[in-house]
């Protein structure tokens, strides 16, 4: 995985282990929310975070959404691209682990796996 090529803006605050600038992001994405132009829906794309979706499911539309995030030839997914990062810069280590803390307890699901069916969490 060559990052300088194939993350987007939020997958660079993932591979960089950037916790503030990854709460920053959920935190202006759920902000983006309209109740004088359309009180049901909120404003959500890839490159921003932030397709239409309830104002009520606003939170689990979120998470699902970076779950959903892959990223480059072999559709990384975020745990993959946070393992990836403290592969290729073992001292940030600790910023990836508190990013994937953060991850976990919002409620973003663990389970992804690449292309090779490859997961970088054990559930037990």
């Amino acid at each position: 995985m060559d990052p300088t090529t194939i993350l987007d803006a939020f997958g660079e605050l993932i591979f960089q282990s950037d916790l503030e600038g990854v709460k920053s992001k959920f935190e202006r994405c759920k902000k983006n929310v309209a109740p004088e132009d359309n009180p049901k829906s909120v404003v959500i794309s890839r490159s921003d975070i932030c397709t239409q979706a309830s104002v009520l499911s606003l939170f689990s539309v979120l998470l699902n959404l970076i779950y959903t995030f892959r990223w480059g030839l072999v559709q990384t997914p975020v745990f993959n691209c946070l393992l990836l990062s403290i592969l290729i810069q073992p001292r940030r280590r600790r910023q990836a682990m508190e990013v994937a803390r953060w991850l976990i307890d919002a409620g973003v699901p663990v389970d992804g796996t690449d292309l090779a069916g490859k997961q970088p969490l054990r559930i037990r």
